[in-house]
C-alpha cells in the first residue's frame, strides 16, 4: 500500500472513532472513565477501524479475497 493511502486510511479512521465515540459520549461519561482510558478506547477503535479500512481497500484492489 502506497504511503499516501495509508496515511488517508489513518486520518479517515481517526476521524471515525471520533465521530463515533462524541456520538456516544454520554455513554462514556456515565461509565466515569479516566482521561487515559478515553485515549485508550479511542485508540483501540481507531485501530480497529484502520484494519477494517485497508482490508476493504486491499478487497476492493484486488489484492486479498475475503
Amino acid at each position: 500500500m502506497s504511503r499516501r493511502l495509508t496515511r488517508i486510511l489513518v486520518l479517515l479512521a481517526l476521524a471515525l472513532a471520533a465521530l463515533l465515540l462524541w456520538n456516544k459520549v454520554r455513554i462514556v461519561l456515565w461509565v466515569h472513565l479516566d482521561a487515559w482510558q478515553l485515549v485508550l478506547l479511542f485508540l483501540a477503535v481507531a485501530f480497529l477501524l484502520f484494519l477494517l479500512l485497508d482490508l476493504l481497500v486491499d478487497v476492493v484492489a484486488g489484492r486479498r479475497r475475503l
